[in-house]
């Protein structure tokens, strides 16, 4: 099965079935809400502030980090 088969499986599933389309949704928030408190400490144990590692990782990604 090719990726683009299975891509379309899913998302005809997840068009069939409101109910796990919202559960995906309020995970998705909640992953992101952890994603960002994840990198409020990061922040703090590497010295930054949480805007400054906000940017480094938008410009150059997750493993972004200080250059000290």
């Amino acid at each position: 099965m090719k990726l683009e088969e299975l891509k379309k499986m899913i998302v005809e599933e997840l068009k069939t079935d409101p109910k796990l389309m919202d559960i995906l949704k309020d995970m998705g928030g909640t992953l992101e809400s952890i994603d960002m408190s994840i990198d409020f400490v990061a922040a703090a144990l590497g010295g930054l502030d949480p805007m400054s590692a906000e940017i480094g990782q938008q410009a150059v990604g997750r493993l972004a980090h200080s250059a000290r």
